[in-house]
């Protein structure tokens, strides 16, 4: 298994431990990423999740929609189906090297993972936070995670990607200083 991969899996089971807790009637609450409700965040997870999906065969590439219409009337529902079939298109032999459309141009399927286990990680506390469900960020994940953030910088500090880092002491946890670099306060859950 690459590290890729194992740090999406880890991504997608985080998302899915928040997403069975959350109440069906707050999902139209602000969540943590800034502009978006609960709905639209995971919305956009599940976008993305069907996009590699797809990219491993394994269902159609995803519409062009708002984030709300994604996650769809039932969010648990819409997020079970793609984690389901991005988890089957992962366990195909030889897919991680396989080469695909990515956000950022043409990549093998095992680099977009690692991108995608951060906005997968991330969204976790948004929604989690958001409406008190204890997303229990691996402090594992944040520390190979963190690195590859700050290698890229402010280069992902624009609107739809990043905020400005939020400023914590010295003694901040991993968890906490990697939710801060991706411009999350980790103090306001």
């Amino acid at each position: 298994m690459s590290t890729n991969l194992r740090l999406y899996q880890a991504g997608l089971y985080t998302m899915n431990a928040v997403v069975v807790r959350v109440d069906p009637s707050r999902w139209d609450e602000p969540s943590k990423c800034a502009e978006w409700t609960c709905r639209e965040v995971l919305g956009h997870s599940i976008w993305h999740t069907r996009s590699i999906a797809a990219a491993c065969g394994t269902g159609e590439p995803p519409a062009e929609q708002p984030e709300a219409e994604v996650a769809g009337p039932d969010p648990l529902a819409a997020w079970v189906d793609a984690r389901d079939r991005v988890l089957v298109g992962l366990d195909q032999p030889g897919v991680l090297q396989t080469e695909a459309p990515g956000p950022f141009g043409p990549m093998t399927i095992d680099d977009r993972l690692r991108l995608a286990a951060s906005d997968v990680y991330t969204h976790s506390w948004d929604i989690g936070a958001a409406v008190g469900v204890d997303p229990v960020l691996d402090p594992g994940v944040a520390a190979e995670l963190l690195p590859g953030l700050t290698a890229v910088g402010d280069g992902l500090r624009r609107p739809g990607l990043m905020g400005a880092e939020v400023v914590l002491d010295g003694a901040a946890s991993v968890v906490d200083r990697y939710l801060a670099f991706s411009g999350r306060d980790p103090r306001r859950r």
